[in-house]
């Protein structure tokens, strides 16, 4: 659409502290790139857990990768 703006920023805003992220929403809050943070989280350098076969990162976890870096 012509003339319209999208917002294509990301949030680095505070997480939702009972909210559980994907590795995608995990590398999009970063800019870093979807296998950068799924290798991390395979190396156990991101704490995650599985539900079904999807792998979610806690608000709390992304709080700390955000402080401290992984």
């Amino acid at each position: 659409m012509q003339g319209q703006k999208t917002d294509t920023s990301v949030s680095l805003a505070k997480p939702d502290p009972e909210r559980l992220y994907s590795i995608k929403d995990v590398a999009d809050r970063l800019r870093l790139c979807y296998r950068s943070v799924h290798r991390a989280v395979r190396e156990g350098r991101i704490q995650s857990v599985k539900m079904g076969g999807a792998v979610r990162i806690s608000a709390g976890e992304l709080q700390r990768i955000c402080a401290k870096g992984f």
